[in-house]
């Protein structure tokens, strides 16, 4: 997650050393970060489930713009671009590419772009950022299957050009606005599927017709292997990953990001290693069990022990003017004792995923009765720097193309921040379920457990029996083979479980793939839900049904309705009024929870200068510097 992602940093000697080419002897600094919470899933595709690899990926890899910390659209990998109307009537966008690399040397090219787009866009991959790209020529059809993955309105002409195609005209400021999506960053192919087979994993499942398909329900761990062991991780952006190791019960892990000396910067060229990224080193050290849980005030203590941090990490700075505390355990300690605190926005809410499929939980007015029961103002007294979610749809996401006017201020909110246990156990009453039994599944981190103990209480005191299934990265046990005995093979359980929908409730770290409203709430309607397809049957099976649910199992005709009219509405404010329309049926059948909303929490001090932030919350240390 995670808001129990604490980041401890201090100054230690700058090192000396050569480093490539360019003749700069300035390493830079090492930076020594303490996180609570590891991360090992580092495929962008999977980013927007955890928020602390949201955090993490900003600095691993870069797309074609960015959006900084005051809302701007910045170009990344663009250099230049032209928007022209064709002689067949389609509208092309052509982006000439800035020179950057792979931390390998090789050169990030269009066909990085378009693998990466394609791969998100496959019929049999599952991805909620597809809707991103429905504005592209074929792209619907294209996922459903219905024409093939190289008819997508996305080419490369050459090396250094990408062209993106569309059938009507689109709002630029808002495409350039897309392309700065966590999700759509680029991926070399070579890496994602030549060292790694791809393999589907299908399940056999019958219809109430009798009609048996091949359904699928996850991918075999190897098929991501490659996003998991730092031997084979490939990364355009400022920093890679140099190393990394799992933490155990009792001995703390580590991971390693290193500067990518290649970021932006010719690798046979005479500039300073540093002029593009500063730090060395950013050395992340993972907390044993043990250790995180002798991590508590003492009597009389008024706030963080940040020596005690420190000795955790295995620093040993002089003073606490050497020292800077990002985020994560500051979250459960309460902000009187946290000391001098800074805060900035994140586009990450925490949710919980119902499966409407499951007995318990397929009536909307029973979901309606949990959201209800669930005090999100005391979830924010235990979880600390955040607030509660007042819908689907985060704060920070704006109205219209003019950026002025955010889509939460605009309209109602749609989830009260009190409980209401009264109406709740009314609700459930004429719904005739006012008892049953189901699994919560949660990852295993100290803030998750804290909120899903919580509304465990709560709904336990409704009369349900709940389960709390704790899921973290294991060992997939899975026998090494020629192709992968360079691998750590290891598992996301959380987001295997999500893929395969193999779950009654479960916790989500939601980060926006947009900062409009469109991307947060389009995936829920069929046609744009993203979830992947059996080709195997598409071609088998007379009237093939490919408008699937979104992974929660819930339609709603009015909803999908609504959304395909807020597509076609090219007006923003418009679309807005729509999505709100939908919004609300999608809270009133509440198939998904919204609980709290982040907000990233550090102390710092004048130790450390020239950090900053992206519009998602992130850190960024590209620039940072040290006394």
């Amino acid at each position: 997650m995670k808001k129990l992602l604490l980041f401890v940093l201090c100054v230690l000697m700058v090192a000396s050393v050569f480093t490539g080419c360019g003749g700069s002897t300035d390493k830079g600094a090492t930076i020594p970060v303490y996180f609570s919470d590891e991360i090992l899933n580092f495929d962008p595709a999977f980013a927007y489930t955890d928020d602390a690899a949201a955090k993490i990926m900003p600095l691993l890899y870069e797309g074609l713009t960015q959006i900084d910390g005051n809302g701007k659209v910045q170009k990344a990998l663009i250099d230049s671009y032209t928007y022209t109307q064709q002689n067949d009537g389609t509208y092309l966008m052509e982006i000439t590419l800035k020179e950057s690399y792979w931390n390998d040397g090789i050169s990030v090219s269009a066909n990085d772009f378009v693998y990466a787009f394609k791969r998100i866009m496959d019929p049999e991959f599952s991805s909620e950022a597809a809707c991103l790209l429905f504005d592209l020529q074929n792209a619907r059809e294209v996922k459903s299957g219905a024409k093939s993955i190289d008819d997508l309105g996305i080419r490369s002409a050459d090396k250094s050009i990408l062209q993106f195609v569309f059938d009507e005209d689109i709002d630029m400021d808002a495409w350039l606005e897309t392309l700065a999506s966590p999700a759509l960053v680029p991926l070399r192919e070579q890496v994602v599927t030549v060292l790694t087979p791809q393999d589907i994993v299908y399940e056999e499942q019958t219809n109430n017709d009798g009609v048996t398909t091949n359904v699928i329900t996850g991918y075999d761990i190897s098929a991501y292997a490659w996003s998991t062991d730092a031997q084979n991780l490939v990364t355009n952006g400022p920093f890679t990953v140099k190393s990394h190791s799992r933490p155990s019960r009792s001995e703390s892990g580590e991971m390693i990001l290193e500067r990518n000396n290649y970021y932006h910067r010719d690798p046979f060229g005479r500039e300073k290693v540093t002029k593009y990224v500063t730090p060395y080193r950013i050395k992340i050290v993972y907390a044993s069990n043990e250790i995180t849980s002798n991590y508590t005030l003492g009597e009389g203590e008024t706030q963080v022990n940040l020596r005690q941090l420190v000795a955790l990490a295995s620093m040993n700075a002089e003073n606490d003017d050497e020292k800077i505390v990002f985020d994560s355990d500051l979250s459960l300690v309460s902000a009187d004792k946290a000391g001098k605190v800074k805060t900035t926005d994140m586009l990450t809410e925490h949710v919980y995923y119902f499966n409407t499929k499951n007995e318990t939980l397929s009536k909307p007015e029973v979901r309606a009765a949990l959201s209800m029961a669930i005090d999100r103002n005391a979830l924010c007294e235990i979880i600390n720097y955040t607030v509660p979610a007042k819908g689907f749809v985060q704060t920070g996401i704006y109205k219209d193309g003019k950026r002025k006017t955010e889509y939460r201020d605009s309209y109602d909110d749609l989830i009260a921040a009190g409980a209401n246990m009264d109406e709740a156990r009314s609700m459930l009453r004429s719904a005739g379920v006012t008892r049953g039994s189901f699994t919560l599944s949660c990852r295993d981190s100290e803030v998750e457990t804290a909120v899903a103990e919580y509304v465990k209480s709560v709904w336990e005191e409704l009369g349900f029996n709940v389960t709390i299934r704790k899921l973290g990265m294991n060992n997939t046990g899975i026998e090494s083979t020629e192709q992968t005995k360079f691998y750590s093979l290891y598992r996301d359980e959380l987001v295997n479980a999500y893929v395969k929908g193999d779950f009654d409730v479960i916790a989500l770290d939601y980060t926006a793939t947009s900062t409009y409203a469109f991307g947060a709430l389009a995936p829920f309607a069929s046609g744009f839900t993203g979830q992947a397809i059996s080709l195997r049957d598409r071609t088998l099976i007379e009237n093939y049904d490919v408008n699937i649910p979104h992974i929660t199992g819930w339609q709603n005709d009015q909803y999908d309705a609504l959304i395909e009219q807020a597509f076609a509405e090219k007006d923003l404010g418009a679309r807005s009024d729509l999505l709100y329309q939908a919004e609300t049926i999608l809270m009133q059948e509440m198939p998904v929870m919204p609980l709290f909303q982040y907000q990233n929490a550090y102390r710092s001090t004048g130790a450390i200068s020239k950090l900053d932030t992206n519009y998602h919350g992130a850190v960024l240390f590209t620039k940072a510097k040290m006394k």
